[in-house]
Order: structure tokens, then sequence, then C-alpha cells
């Protein structure tokens, strides 16, 4: 289905054509510019995927195949669905908006730093649209190489042990993926292409062991707690584009692992386990929420925020039923646009004093009235507040929640209310209370930031009044992945039971 137009192949080379003129040229001059105008030509690019997307069906469409190991049957396949293709723009938004954001900030070594942005944003749009597990994992271990490089050599005081923690901690957990996707190769199923491998059966010892190998890889990467240790001080040591892309992008590839490889592959054991793994969502709502409490540091409260609304995302997906995926799909794009809006604006606010500290902003609608509308427009959306982006994904997560179970459900709620009480007091303390010397000349928003923040902000009100632009992607794959549960959702009815 339009194959011939290679769209995809055209998004990942790319970024990888700007970063080779950016090695060639070796000049850090010209390097900022090469990126802006590399990411500005891939978001424009993206768009052509969307004119060519067929909505009313739930088959991988856009599709490229490559020969590359003919005497192991290893091929490089590329395609999207409707799951796949709304991550395809965002990951040219996040990166664009990450480039402008670093205009400023970073000043040495810019050619190499702008190399690694780009090659990071070509091995994400590589993951997102592999459709075999060998070629999906050399896109999950190559972003490390760029991530390490980025977090260690532009990062804060502590980057270097924060990239070597972040590397071990992922590293570790996709050794578990390594030997589940070589066990699947050995037992004869080739080239393991996700569309054959959907449709295969095997015994439920097999597949508890598979489903947790894989999970555990993807587990850390979300992060589920307890394997969440790696998150805060990522998050916080690197640079604050860096922690814009793993926020926004980054994060999702655990999730969008579970719902393309877990669930189809391995559905009796996924229904048998999903049980645990709704526990290990609520514990990570409720204690990322907690942490984001207590934080003094407004880049360390979004972090933990954003672990709190990536164990939402966790629970719609384990509620497995159709109200809980959609709304985890939905709130996983939502989540990449407000949580990224709001690490943006802790960007702004670093480079213009240096500071992320709370207690060193107040009143700051007195110097930078537009950069707050921005902010609360942010604060609101991230507290489920309606008519923004947030509201209908957390509603239909809910909904998914309470359909499994009462309990379930009433934790989720205490979630929210965590979220809605962390976020007011973070936007009392950086907006509202007693104005502060230390921000006595910061400036308001600038030209090239309107340009990185207003795609964000039009995305908050769009999908916040009309969902069902987002939602219709998922619709059709959705069915699919329900049918594919339905010979097994008893047992989980069954669990769901005992706790109501």
């Amino acid at each position: 289905m339009n194959e011939k137009f290679q769209i995809i192949s055209l998004l990942i080379l790319l970024p990888v054509a700007g970063s080779v003129l950016l090695a060639l040229l070796r000049h850090d001059s010209f390097a900022r510019v090469i990126a802006l105008i590399t990411t500005a030509m891939s978001l424009v690019a993206s768009g052509f995927l969307y004119i060519f997307f067929d909505k009313k069906t739930h088959s991988f469409q856009l599709i490229e195949g490559y020969l590359w190991l003919p005497q192991w049957s290893i091929r490089l396949d590329f395609a999207v669905d409707g799951i796949s293709a709304p991550f395809i723009l965002l990951i040219a938004l996040v990166s664009f908006a990450a480039v402008i954001l670093s205009w400023n900030q970073i000043r040495h070594k810019e050619t190499a730093y702008y190399i690694n942005i780009l090659l990071l944003q070509s091995i994400m749009v590589g993951l997102f649209t592999s459709t075999n597990l060998i070629q999906f994992f050399i896109f999950w271990e190559a972003m490390l190489i760029p991530l390490f490089l980025l977090i260690g050599l532009w990062g804060g005081t502590n980057a270097r042990y924060a990239s070597w923690k972040f590397l071990l901690f992922t590293f570790g957990g996709s050794i578990f993926m390594f030997v589940a996707i070589i066990s699947l190769y050995f037992m004869g199923f080739g080239g393991l292409d996700l569309t054959r491998l959907s449709g295969i059966r095997l015994s439920f010892e097999i597949q508890s062991l598979l489903f947790w190998a894989f999970l555990i890889a993807f587990a850390v990467k979300i992060p589920i707690f307890p394997l969440h240790s790696w998150l805060p001080d990522t998050y916080y040591e690197a640079p604050t584009a860096v922690t814009t892309i793993l926020s926004a992008v980054l994060a999702k590839m655990g999730s969008y692992g579970v719902i393309r490889i877990a669930i189809p592959l391995f559905p009796e054991a996924t229904v048998y386990y999903s049980g645990i793994l709704i526990t290990l969502s609520i514990a990570t709502i409720i204690y990322g929420a907690y942490s984001a409490m207590i934080q003094t540091d407004l880049k360390k409260l979004v972090a933990y925020s954003s672990m709190s609304h990536m164990g939402f995302i966790a629970l719609g997906i384990f509620a497995l039923n159709r109200a809980g995926i959609e709304g985890s799909l939905m709130q996983m794009i939502n989540h990449a646009i407000v949580t990224g809006g709001m690490f943006l604006c802790v960007g702004m606010l670093q480079e213009r004093t240096g500071i992320t500290r709370m207690d060193a902003y107040g009143k700051l609608a007195l110097k930078t009235p537009f950069f707050v509308i921005v902010f609360t427009i942010f604060a609101l959306a991230g507290t489920g507040f309606p008519g923004l982006n947030y509201f209908i994904g957390e509603f239909l997560v809910l909904s998914g929640a309470f359909e499994s179970s009462l309990l379930i459900g009433s934790l989720a709620v205490l979630g929210v209310l965590l979220g809605v009480t962390y976020m007011s007091c973070a936007y009392y303390r950086v907006i509202l209370k007693k104005y502060n010397v230390e921000v006595a000349k910061i400036k308001d928003i600038t030209a090239m930031e309107y340009m990185m923040l207003t795609p964000f902000v039009i995305a908050t009100f769009f999908f916040g009044v009309q969902p069902q632009a987002l939602l219709s992607y998922f619709h059709r794959p959705v069915s699919l992945l329900i049918e594919r549960l339905s010979g097994y959702t008893q047992t989980f009815t069954m669990l769901m039971e005992t706790l109501r």
C-alpha cells in the first residue's frame, strides 16, 4: 500500500544524512543550523505519512522490505499501523523542539552533540517502524549509544554516574529480551516477522518464560516500580533537551513493546500475570506521585510526575479491555505532549537562571506573562483538566480500571488526586508565591521558543476537544488485539472477581 513512496526510509535516512553532513563539515558554528533544518525537514516529511495512511484497516501499511542476511532468513522490514503511526510525527516534533531548546544551552562540542541527536531520531523512527524482532532489538540497543554520550558528555555534575546507571539498567534488561529472541529464532520461526509470530500458539510454560523475559526489558524502560531507580538521576542530570526526548519518546518504547510484542505473542501469559502487573502499575502511580510531592526541584518533580503518569499507561494496558488499552495509547501521545512541554518550560527557566529549585522562583507573571500562560496550560493539562488532552485518555484508563475492579479503579483515582496536589503545589511555588530576587531579570519567551512551544500547545487543545482524531488510529488494531486475548479472558475475569 503506497510502498513506492518509501516514506519510512526517508524519515530514517534524512537525520542520518544530516549527521553525516555535520561530521564532514566539523564546524560548530553551522552545527545547530544544520540540525534545525534537518529536523524541520523531517517534521514536514512525516506529514506525508498521514496523507497516505488508511485508518480503516488494521494491517501494516507503507511496507518496505530489504534482504539483509539471507543465509539466516533475516530481513529489514519497515511498516506502520494505527498503533505506531502517531509516534512518527511525535518523534519528528520532539526532535525539532530538542534542537531549539539546545540552541543556547549547548555551547561546547556542538557538532558531536547534534550528530547524536540526529542519530537518535533516526533510531527511534527505525524502532517504531520495525516489524521483525531481530530488527526491533537492534534499534532498541542502538539507541543506548547516542543517549549514553548525550547524558555523559553534556549533562550535569553527576552526569557520568547517571549515564552509566542508565546504560547498566537498560542493557541489563535487554539481555533478557535478547535471550527470548534467540530462543524464538531457534524454535524455527526464521526471521521473526511480527505478523507471522502473532498467529503462533506456544505452551503456557514457554509463553510464561518468554513473556517475562520481554517484560523485564520493557518494564525498565517505562519504568515500572521497582525497576525505576535509574530515572531520577538520568532525567535530572541529562541536558533538558535530552530529558524531553527521554520522557516524551524513550519511555513510550517500553509500553509500545508490551502492546506490539508481549500481548500479541504471549496472550495466555499476559492474561495470567495481569493481576501482578496491575499491582505494580498502581505502585508506580502512587510511588511516582508521592515522590513528586516531596521534591524541591522542579525538574525532579516533573521526572517523578512522568513516572506516575507512565504507571497510568501501564495500568490501562494490563486492564486488558478496549477502554484501558485505547486510553493508554492515547495517553502515550498526550503524555509526550504535556510532559515534553513541561520539560521544555523547565529548560527555558534553567537556561535563563541556571536554577531549577522551586524556591528560587515566584510571581513570574510579573516578568514573564506569556511563559506563565504556556506553563499554566501544561500544568492544567497534566492534572486532567476537562477540555485539554489528558482528560479523555485518563478517563478511558480509569474506565478500564473500574471495569476490571472497583478497588483498582479507586486506587487509580487516588493517583489522580495526588497528581492534582503536587502540580498545584508546584504551580504555587513557581508562579504565585512571594517574588524572589534571584529571578528579577528573567526574560519572557523568545521568537524561537514560540516556534518550539506552539505545536505542543496546539496539540494540547486539539486532542482535548477532538480526541477522535487520535483515537481513530487505534480502533482497528486494538480490536485485533482484543480478539487475540478473547480466548483467555475468562481467567482474567475470575481473577478480577476476587478483587471486587
